[in-house]
């Protein structure tokens, strides 16, 4: 079984996303992963709330995503059961996140997060296959 953590998820997903966009996603994504060793926090589903909401920036999106799509894994490790296919694993993502987040994002915002959902997502199945 393969261990994956929210930090390298969140850093690959940010290297792969910096030309779409952000060239500074990778470094952004470095501070919000410390801001969050700073403080100790653990993304909840009320935080993904705030940050979507908010407009809060990108790097801090992607990490909440990362954290969500890592938990997921874990649920269906923990169970020994296979990883959904990618487009309910990507459906599983979105919930945690919480529909009304995705229905009051402007179609611009709602794009970029499917967007870091559904590369998220196929980082995990990528690292689960090697």
């Amino acid at each position: 079984m393969v261990t994956l953590q929210r930090e390298d998820i969140a850093r690959h997903v940010a290297a792969q996303l910096a030309s779409e966009f952000d060239p500074t996603l990778p470094e952004a994504v470095e501070k919000e992963l410390e801001r969050a060793r700073q403080q100790k926090l653990s993304p909840s589903y009320d935080e993904s709330v705030e940050v979507a909401a908010l407009g809060v920036a990108i790097a801090a999106l992607l990490v909440q995503v990362a954290s969500f799509a890592v938990q997921i894994y874990d649920f269906f490790r923990q169970d020994s059961r296979p990883l959904p296919e990618e487009e309910e694993y990507m459906l599983m993502v979105q919930e945690k996140i919480g529909m009304e987040v995705l229905d009051s994002a402007s179609p611009e915002k709602r794009k970029q997060i499917k967007r870091i959902i559904k590369v998220v997502v196929l980082e995990i199945i990528e690292q689960e296959d090697s």
